[in-house]
């Protein structure tokens, strides 16, 4: 069911809501290391 899945209009959905998911934690990541050692060990355990 999985290319049957492709074609419906919730797996776009899906797949955007992924790509900005996956946005975020690049933006996240990125932005940890900059900060204080605090935020990361926080973010490390979530």
């Amino acid at each position: 069911g999985r290319a049957k899945n492709l074609t419906t209009p919730q797996h776009q959905e899906h797949k955007e809501v992924r790509q900005s998911k996956e946005e975020i934690r690049k933006r996240k990541s990125v932005g940890i290391r900059g900060r204080s050692p605090r935020v990361q060990v926080r973010v490390q355990s979530t």
